[in-house]
């Protein structure tokens, strides 16, 4: 059988530092909402600033970041919210959650389409047939606040798979031996 190892960390291969940076920027300059006015904007923008630096350290760092930067953040919201108007307050909160749960698709989806499907080995060619993921739907549905569970996500390595695969001998002209989950 394949060795565990050699699919077990694949995330981390593909998920580099620099490929979050750009999945990061790509959201943001995707990200679109209506906002009742420039001062919730400008607010959103540097709320946006705190999660790409929580998320690089999460990367980087592992759970350490989890402690530094769920608190910060979970401060940092009720100070957002503070201002007079209701419709900011509501925009910035609102925003902040979809802004995640973009991030959270954005980093199933690239790792998605850089996945293989076959590798070759010594033992022979294994073709993936069907992938399985086991995620949230969306952030907020999760038991934790929506940073917890995407910042656990990100130092865990990213998304996890379950993989079925066919497999061939090398070699000879054997056929194909039916599907086994790996």
């Amino acid at each position: 059988m394949l060795r565990s190892d050699l699919l077990e960390y694949f995330p981390d291969q593909i998920l580099t530092l620099d490929e979050m940076r750009k999945i990061f920027r790509q959201v943001l300059e995707a990200f679109t909402w209506p906002w009742p006015n420039k001062e919730a904007e400008e607010e959103w923008f540097q709320l946006a600033e705190l999660i790409r630096q929580a998320l690089e350290e999460a990367f980087i760092w592992g759970t350490a970041a989890k402690d530094k930067w769920v608190p910060r953040i979970r401060e940092r919201l009720p100070a957002l919210e503070s201002g007079e108007e209701v419709s900011a307050r509501q925009a910035v909160r609102a925003a902040y959650i979809a802004f995640l749960d973009r991030i959270y698709g954005a980093i199933f989806r690239h790792v998605l389409s850089h996945m293989p499907t076959a590798l070759c080995t010594e033992m022979g060619h294994f073709h993936l047939s069907q992938v399985v993921v086991y995620r949230y739907a969306r952030l907020r549905d999760t038991e934790k606040s929506a940073l917890e569970q995407l910042l656990e996500f990100i130092y865990r390595g990213g998304p996890r798979f379950e993989m079925v695969f066919s497999w061939k001998p090398l070699g000879g002209g054997g056929e194909e031996v039916p599907l086994r989950h790996w």
